[in-house]
């Protein structure tokens, strides 16, 4: 399975909206080995999928995306 396909899966399975979980950067990289997940969100955008993000605060203070399928 290519990372698309495995993110798509995983974007799939946890359901519309992701019930506000979604996928972030550290686990796209952690479970699919993605490092560039924003690309990966960019090809799912390409293939017609409509693909939501969300800019979150860690505890750390750093910024990070995640992103959600949105209901189709």
């Amino acid at each position: 399975m290519s990372q698309l396909d495995n993110i798509l899966n995983h974007m799939r399975s946890i359901g519309p909206d992701g019930k506000r979980r979604g996928l972030s950067p550290l686990e796209a990289r952690a479970l699919y080995q993605v490092e560039s997940l924003s690309r990966r969100m960019c090809d799912l955008k390409d293939q017609g999928y409509n693909v939501l993000s969300e800019m979150r605060m860690a505890v750390n203070g750093k910024k990070f995306c995640r992103y959600y399928l949105a209901s189709m």
